[in-house]
C-alpha cells in the first residue's frame, strides 16, 4: 500500500491495490482516473466531480476516455441507476481499453457510491483487467 499524499506511481502490468480510505493528492501523471458517471455526463458529484476539476472530464460526455479520465456509465442521461447488465457492457469496454500497452489506470470504486451497488456485485464486473490501481474493496472479487 502507499502512503496517503504520496504520489500513486503506475501499477505494475498485473494491477495493484490501493486504500480506499485514503485520498491521494497526486497521481502519476500517465494514470488514468477512472470513475463512475452518468450518460448525460452531467459530472457534479463524488468521484465524477473530482474527474472535472482534475483529470480533464469532460461536463457532457458519460463514456469512455477525455484526457487523463475514464468514464464508466452507472446512471442513465436522467441520472436512474443502470442495471447491472447495462453496466457490464461499458465495464467490458473498459477491460479491453485496459488491455492496451502504455495506459495505466487508477479505478474508483465505481458503482459503488452514488449508483448503490455492493462491491461484490461490480468488482466481479472488473475481471480481466491490467495495468490498474483498483481500490482495496474489490480485492475478493476480481484479484
Amino acid at each position: 500500500m502507499v502512503n496517503q499524499f504520496n504520489t500513486l506511481p503506475c501499477p505494475s502490468r498485473y494491477n495493484e491495490i490501493y486504500d480506499s480510505t485514503k485520498k491521494f493528492r497526486n497521481l502519476d501523471p500517465k494514470l488514468i482516473f477512472t470513475f463512475g458517471s452518468n450518460l448525460a455526463g452531467r459530472h457534479g458529484k463524488g468521484a465524477a466531480q473530482t474527474a472535472l476539476f482534475h483529470y480533464g472530464a469532460k461536463y457532457g460526455v458519460g463514456i469512455g476516455l477525455v484526457r487523463r479520465s475514464y468514464a464508466i456509465p452507472t446512471k442513465d442521461e436522467n441520472l436512474n441507476v443502470l442495471k447491472i447488465e447495462v453496466i457490464k457492457k461499458y465495464v467490458d469496454d473498459f477491460v479491453k481499453e485496459s488491455q492496451k500497452e502504455e495506459q495505466y489506470f487508477f479505478v474508483t470504486a465505481v458503482g459503488c457510491g452514488l449508483a448503490g451497488y455492493p462491491p461484490n456485485e461490480i468488482a466481479p464486473l472488473f475481471h480481466g483487467v491490467r495495468n490498474c490501481w483498483l481500490p482495496d474493496c474489490f480485492l475478493p472479487y476480481v484479484l
